[in-house]
This record gives C-alpha cells, sequence and structure tokens, in this order.
C-alpha cells in the first residue's frame, strides 16, 4: 500500500513547496503554431469572408505588417495595414503556393505592460509551391512580433526582415532538366 505521503512527487497544501497554479496564459510562439494550423487548414475555395476571419482571429484592429528585404537596386520596406492582411495572406495563395509555415528558433520574449514582444533572429517561412512544379522555398530571417497582452493576444505589429532564400527542388524534377534544359524555366 503506498499513500500520497510516500509519493515522491506529491506536494502537500500545506508542506513547503505548494505552489498555487496560475491561470493559463497562451505563449506567444504558441499562437504562431495555432496560425500555422489554420493556414494548413484552409480550404482551395477560401473566400474573403475566410480570410478576413483569420486576420480577425490571429491580428488587432490597427495591426501592420513589415516586409524587408535586399533587391539590386537596395534594400526594400513594404508596410501594409489591417485591411491588406487577409489580402496578403490569400494572395500568396492565389500565386500557387499549397502550404505555408513559420518555424521560430530561439526566440526572446519580452514583457511590457500591454504587450508581448517576441524576438526571433532564426525565423523560417516555408511555403510549398505545387504551381509550376512542386518546390518548397525556405525563407529565412528575422522576425520580431508584438501581441497585445491579453486574453485575445492578437499580433499588433509583424515585421520580418528576409535574409536569404532557399528553392528545394524534388531530384525527379532535376532529372527531366536533365533531359529537357526548359522544365525549370
Amino acid at each position: 500500500m503506498s499513500s500520497a505521503s510516500h509519493d515522491p512527487f506529491y506536494s502537500s497544501p500545506f508542506g513547503p513547496f505548494y505552489r498555487r497554479h496560475t491561470p493559463y496564459m497562451v505563449q506567444p510562439e504558441y499562437r504562431i503554431y495555432e496560425m500555422n494550423k489554420r493556414l494548413q487548414a484552409r480550404s482551395e475555395d477560401s473566400d474573403n469572408l475566410w480570410w478576413d476571419a483569420f486576420a480577425t482571429e490571429f491580428f488587432e484592429d490597427d495591426a501592420t505588417l513589415t516586409l524587408s528585404f535586399c533587391l539590386e537596386d537596395g534594400p526594400k520596406r513594404y508596410t501594409i495595414g489591417r485591411t491588406l492582411i487577409p489580402r496578403y495572406f490569400s494572395t500568396v495563395f492565389e500565386g500557387g503556393v499549397t502550404d505555408l509555415y513559420y518555424i521560430l528558433k530561439h526566440s526572446k520574449e519580452s514583457y511590457h505592460s500591454s504587450s508581448i514582444t517576441v524576438d526571433c533572429d532564426q525565423c523560417t517561412m516555408i511555403s510549398q509551391h505545387g504551381k509550376p512544379m512542386f518546390t518548397k522555398v525556405c525563407t529565412e530571417g528575422h522576425l520580431i512580433l508584438e501581441f497585445t497582452f491579453d486574453d485575445l493576444m492578437r499580433i499588433k505589429t509583424w515585421h520580418f526582415t528576409i535574409r536569404q532564400y532557399r528553392e528545394l527542388v524534388p531530384h525527379s524534377i532535376l532529372a527531366m532538366h536533365a533531359q529537357d534544359p526548359q522544365v525549370l524555366e
């Protein structure tokens, strides 16, 4: 017979190590996981209402989304407001992307009175393209997110600075390219 007092993992509420459970708070990275799941659950015929509901669930009403990257003619920076965020995501999929998700590695969180900032120097945006051929693109960069510090925990600012990208093409496509050089063009 064993009793709770002999259980090494039992902590009595009257003992010196008892801690009251704090209310559950969703972590910022988990919100990105939820966003990834929602993007994967979308259907081929997702309409404007679906995209607006997606943006409402994950972005504040006054949210901004900024993309920064460097081209041959210098650095570029584009910022859109909340009204265009649904259109941004829908356009990505209309352009041939079949799957899109974000991977955050070694992100740092800082808590403020009304917001939580996530600073991730190793963010990878993975996009799978089905048209004109299957290709996986890994876009690497620095992602800074500011979330509201409330129950909804929606994104207030999104800033993705792109450093580089890699296109991953299946070997079968490369074999076809060896036979017909115009396949990859």
